[in-house]
């Protein structure tokens, strides 16, 4: 990502970023056996969980959710919104995440 993209700027200026550098996969050994010591994942449904990971995907990682995802929630969480539209919405904001993430 790129500090110099309009596409990139305001949401590297949301999370404080004036540059963008590659996030590590390694170093989370202890985490990952708490984690599974635990059981702690176990007790969250399968579908929000990264397969082969300790790790949840229901939220949209260090990336600040936008409005759209927020106001989704707020509307799921006062039953104005039914699970399978929220699930569209927060899919289709992750791909765009993912998607800014891979320029």
């Amino acid at each position: 990502m790129d500090y110099n993209n309009p596409e990139h700027k305001e949401m590297m200026d949301m999370e404080g970023l004036k540059e963008w550098v590659p996030g590590r996969i390694s170093g989370f050994k202890q985490l990952t056996e708490a984690n599974e010591y635990l059981n702690f994942f176990r007790k969250i449904p399968r579908r929000i969980i990264m397969t082969n990971s300790s790790f949840l995907v229901s939220l949209l990682g260090s990336m600040p959710r936008s409005k759209k995802l927020l106001t989704a929630k707020r509307k799921l969480n006062k039953g104005n919104l039914d699970i399978s539209t929220y699930q569209e919405i927060l899919d289709e904001e992750t791909k765009y995440v993912v998607s800014l993430q891979e320029k």
